[in-house]
């Protein structure tokens, strides 16, 4: 399945300056991070079509960063047909739970880490 990224303008620069933070800001955004990574692992899970259960049990998520979290089909060996259930084929119909978690989190996380920003560093 191809991947789908979230991108938020301007992680790099806030990766930079919460590393001169001290490092418990750090990780309460790092801890704002998995959460949101957390609902959308859970959203494509609550959403996938199931009949064995195999491409729900491939759905993972992984830090890969700071403020990185990927989720996704890690199990692609064992769920290759993930893409097929995505965006359907000429005889079925696609079965979207990737995309509109994605979606959902592009979202929410702007904002999650905007109210988390506020509550914990100091007006400038």
């Amino acid at each position: 399945m191809g991947k789908r990224r979230v991108r938020v303008e301007g992680l790099e620069e806030l990766e930079r300056k919460l590393r001169a933070l001290p490092r418990n800001l750090e990780s309460e955004a790092e801890t704002a991070t998995k959460d949101e990574a957390e609902e959308v692992y859970e959203a494509m899970r609550d959403r996938v079509p199931v009949a064995s259960g195999t491409l729900r049990g491939a759905i993972g998520r992984r830090q890969t960063g700071p403020l990185t979290m990927e989720v996704g089909v890690f199990g692609a060996r064992r769920a290759w047909w993930s893409a097929l259930v995505e965006f359907g084929t000429s005889t079925r119909t696609a079965s979207p739970f990737a995309e509109p978690s994605a979606r959902e989190a592009e979202q929410r996380y702007p904002d999650r880490m905007a109210k988390f920003l506020n509550s914990e560093l100091p007006p400038s």
